[in-house]
């Protein structure tokens, strides 16, 4: 005899609506409500597979179809499938309780689900092929209610391209200087794939001599640097991470490092000073819609306050043709050119260029052996008016500081002493040629031709 039922019975899913944040996990109840002499079901939910995963399917202790007896059960389907196709996970599951237990009256869970958000967006829970039966097989009418699972956007800080070093302080005229275009702070979740600046510089100070790109794109599969364009101003680059797969991306850059290197060849001395400017920045991610991944932007400066010079003043010997070379030190906030040593007049001169209304200093340290003075004994003379400095010395140097009103000048250090114009050695050396010339002479003078027998 078949056995009719009333239209009431309910299989569903709570809570029907959740809306969950990023990466979080949470669970839902697979319910039956009104029902009468349930001996088995068996249901199918479809899930979108890029929002969630199911991590685990389970009777929770006291469900609704738990036995007294363990024995009086059979499970012939408990699957979970998060990859069921390119676009949706499936659930199937399948229950039924065994002679002699008797049917289930009533309601209660029968499963719970746990989920992982993996995705932004919103997916149904389809109930799909849903069966209930009695005891004796019979199907038993019922009503299935989807559910419906929002996850939120995530709230994701955005990235910086920033140049690095903030401040690029060059030593001397003709370094070669490297500058850094980075990327902080990226996440994953943004699904960037391309980047693209401009890095204005000024070109009176600096030249670009080659630009490079960094490591941080690479390490996340092949990558295209577009040709970089230089003009005097400005260096414009792009660079475009490419799918992996049959046209697609299955993996996006995450975290920080280095987009690209510029080098440049300091081509002006001190002081200069000016701003390395990010700009036009564009992060573009892999729908390629403007505007992009929204982000910052931290420029850098470039300040070169100070020069230190080593010039070598190599100078020969007349008297020995011995040539003698003298490392001289010196560091100023102007620009030091045309060093010249002078051996006869015991002096050291050069220009010093700066902007006109500033006060300019140098540091200079000479070795002794190539000129001293006891330290009030030096005379420091800026376009021939003397000058007031501070000097103090070692056992092998001395070390002079004045300063002077910028523009163009130029400057003479006088000392008492100088490399020797004639060493002892040399003396004895020219004495003893002298010598042996004029006997040699003399021989030559006595000197008569034998005749001949």
């Amino acid at each position: 005899m078949t056995q009719t039922y009333a239209q009431t019975t309910l299989l569903s899913l709570k809570p029907s609506e959740i809306t969950v944040d990023p990466d979080q996990e949470f669970t839902i109840d697979i319910n039956i409500t009104n029902v009468v002499n349930m001996y088995a079901y068996e249901l199918k939910i479809y899930y979108k597979n890029s929002i969630l995963n199911a991590t685990s399917a389970v009777r929770p202790p006291g469900h609704f179809m738990e036995p007294t007896d363990p024995a009086n059960q059979f499970i012939p389907k408990w699957e979970i499938k998060n990859n069921y196709n390119a676009t949706h996970g499936r659930i199937w599951l399948g229950f039924t309780l065994l002679a002699p237990e008797a049917p289930k009256s009533g309601s209660g869970i029968l499963a719970r689900i746990t989920f992982q958000a993996i995705g932004s967006g919103t997916t149904p829970l389809n109930l799909k092929d849903t069966k209930l039966a009695d005891s004796s097989g019979n199907p038993i009418p019922h009503t299935a209610q989807d559910g419906l699972v929002t996850v939120k956007l995530p709230v994701l800080t955005p990235p910086t391209i920033e140049v690095s070093p903030k401040l690029v302080s060059p030593k001397h005229r003709y370094e070669i200087i490297m500058v850094n275009v980075t990327i902080k702070d990226l996440d994953w979740r943004w699904k960037a794939v391309g980047f693209e600046f401009k890095l204005g510089y000024n070109g009176e100070q600096m030249q670009v001599v080659n630009v490079a790109e960094g490591a941080f794109l690479k390490q996340f599969g092949e990558t295209y640097m577009t040709p970089p364009i230089i003009k005097p101003n400005y260096v414009h680059l792009g660079l475009l991470l490419l799918p992996q797969v049959d046209g697609t991306w299955t993996r996006y850059p995450n975290g920080s490092g280095t987009l690209a290197t510029i080098y440049f060849n300091v081509t002006k001395g001190p002081p200069a000073t000016s701003t390395l400017e990010l700009y036009e920045t564009k992060i573009a991610d892999i729908t390629a819609t403007p505007p992009g991944v929204p982000h910052n932007t931290i420029s850098g400066e470039y300040n070169f306050a100070t020069e230190v010079l080593s010039p070598i003043i190599v100078w020969k010997d007349p008297t020995t043709n011995q040539t003698l070379t003298f490392q001289v030190q010196t560091e100023s906030n102007s620009t030091i050119d045309n060093i010249i040593f002078s051996q006869k007049h015991r002096y050291i001169s050069f220009t010093a260029t700066g902007p006109e209304g500033s006060v300019g200093y140098c540091n200079i340290t000479i070795p002794k052996t190539l000129l001293d003075a006891e330290p009030e004994e030096w005379l420091i003379l800026v376009d021939g008016k003397i000058t007031d400095y501070m000097a103090t010395a070692n056992a092998t140097h001395t070390f002079i500081y004045f300063t002077y009103p910028l523009s163009t000048r130029t400057i003479y250090i006088f000392a008492t002493r100088v490399v020797p114009e004639l060493s002892t050695y040399a003396i004895l050396l020219a004495l003893f040629t002298t010598t042996l010339i004029i006997t040699l002479s003399k021989k030559k003078l006595t000197y008569k031709k034998p005749k001949n027998k």
